[in-house]
């Protein structure tokens, strides 16, 4: 299936990180598409480190992809997020269509693609927002060799290992 406007919406693959560091240095390189995944922040440090990485992207040719902070997202103005199964489930989807925020859900098998594709319905209701499932099996690359939501460098990838 084609990717309507490239330049519009995420790549298909990119780089998941859990600092603004990480994500200012992928721009720096120009980095189409970063995820900032940062985990167990309350609201206001959420709020902080989504602003903060759309700061640093900003005048660069990357994408943020805001992971599970929603609230964040349509408050600090990012243009896309990313919601796991457990997020979705709490998520305003009428706020993010509202803010304009493509959404991506995370799906690893079929009852969790039927539960995507409801929320594409409810967030596309009314709206010609584009919504995008992810892919329904886990992707598996050297990053992530133990689990593909624990990413582990192996010895031969690992930084600094030329």
């Amino acid at each position: 299936m084609p990717y309507p406007d490239r330049h519009a919406y995420p790549d298909r693959f990119y780089p998941v990180v859990d600092s603004v560091a990480w994500v200012a240095r992928l721009s720096a390189l120009g980095v189409g598409t970063v995820q900032l995944r940062a985990k167990n922040l309350d609201d206001a440090q959420s709020l902080q480190i989504v602003s903060d990485a759309l700061e640093v992207t900003k005048g660069t040719a990357t994408k943020l992809v805001v992971n599970d902070y929603w609230r964040a997202a349509v408050v600090a103005g990012a243009r896309h997020l990313h919601l796991g199964q457990e997020d979705l489930v709490d998520a305003d989807l009428a706020a993010i269509r509202d803010a304009g925020l493509t959404l991506g859900v995370s799906t690893h098998d079929d009852a969790e693609l039927e539960t995507a594709l409801r929320a594409k319905r409810s967030a596309a209701s009314s709206s010609n927002r584009r919504v995008r499932s992810s892919p329904p099996a886990p992707i598996r690359s050297p990053w992530s060799a133990t689990s593909p939501r624990t990413p582990t460098p192996t010895p031969e990838c690992a930084p600094g290992s030329d």
